[in-house]
């Protein structure tokens, strides 16, 4: 963990200034910072890794791409950006970048804690919130991003239950760098 294969950053956010709630529009550099080639996944549904005949097992990686915030009194807060999946079953689902090769993620996602999006998360990292929401503008939040990937997850067709191997885990994060701006919701 301590010297992850992939890089992740913060490329770009479409404004300055959010309110809990708010779509993000963000722009995410994942690269290969090792001296070997390493695969990602590339699909946005879980449904394009399973199997078309139901009765079969299968299994899938996820990786996942948070949002980081902090603010001056160290209140955080995290919300999960994106969820990808790939499987070495459907190679298609993956993509191999080679020694800093990198790709670029577009996407949107609701600024909220991860733990009110009622959203399955694999890893368990990140999903609370130490940070209320605002009853004032809270300028020059830092922002920073992380990714936890190295989740092996077994479907079991027959007892329709997921299954999770021991495994090595990746994460990396970037510094906290950027800064924005958390508006009171209700002067939106």
């Amino acid at each position: 963990m301590g010297n992850p294969p992939l890089s992740v950053s913060l490329v770009s956010l479409d404004k300055a200034e959010y309110a809990l709630g708010d779509e993000i529009i963000y722009i995410l550099r994942v690269e290969n910072t090792r001296e070997y080639p390493t695969r990602v996944p590339t699909r946005v549904s879980l449904a394009e890794i399973e199997p078309e005949d139901a009765s079969l097992s299968y299994r899938y990686e996820p990786m996942e791409i948070w949002l980081h915030l902090k603010d001056h009194e160290k209140h955080t807060l995290n919300t999960l950006l994106i969820v990808l999946y790939g499987s070495v079953e459907k190679p298609s689902t993956q993509l191999e970048l080679q020694p800093k090769e990198w790709i670029e993620i577009r996407g949107k996602a609701s600024l909220q804690p991860t733990a009110e999006k009622g959203r399955v998360v694999y890893s368990g990292y990140g999903t609370h919130s130490d940070m209320p929401p605002p009853v004032k503008k809270m300028s020059e939040l830092e922002v920073s991003v992380s990714v936890w990937k190295g989740d092996v997850v077994d479907f079991d067709a027959t007892t329709r239950q997921e299954n999770y191997p021991c495994t090595v885990y990746e994460m990396g994060s970037t510094i906290y760098g950027s800064k924005l701006s958390l508006l009171p919701a209700a002067k939106r």
